[in-house]
C-alpha cells in the first residue's frame, strides 16, 4: 500500500498528522493553516518534574511535552486516524 502525502495547507484545523523529519518522524496537530505558515502543536515525550517549596514540600508537575510553533504550510505529511474512531469502531 502506497502512502498518501498531503500538505498542511490542505488539511482542516484539528487534524493530526505525521511527518518525517532528519530526526525521525514527528506527530502534531494543525491549529491554523493560511498560505504564508502553518501553525501546529506538536507532540513530545511527557516529562515530570519535582520541586522543593519554600516549605521543604514537593511538588511533582507533569508536563505534557506539547509545543506550539510555525512551520511552511507545503510540508508533506500523512494524515493520522482520529484518536477516538478507533475507540468507536471498538465499542460499536
Amino acid at each position: 500500500m502506497r502512502t498518501r502525502y498531503t500538505t498542511l495547507r490542505h488539511l482542516n484545523p484539528g487534524t493530526r498528522f505525521e511527518m518525517i523529519d532528519s530526526a525521525g518522524p514527528l506527530r502534531g496537530t494543525l491549529v491554523k493553516a493560511t498560505d504564508c505558515r502553518a501553525v501546529v502543536d506538536l507532540e513530545g515525550k511527557p516529562t515530570v518534574v519535582d520541586f522543593e517549596t519554600i516549605n521543604h514540600e514537593w511538588i511533582r508537575l507533569h508536563r505534557s511535552g506539547k509545543r506550539r510553533t510555525t512551520i511552511t504550510p507545503s510540508c508533506r505529511v500523512i494524515v493520522l486516524p482520529h484518536h477516538g474512531a478507533q475507540h468507536e469502531r471498538n465499542h460499536a
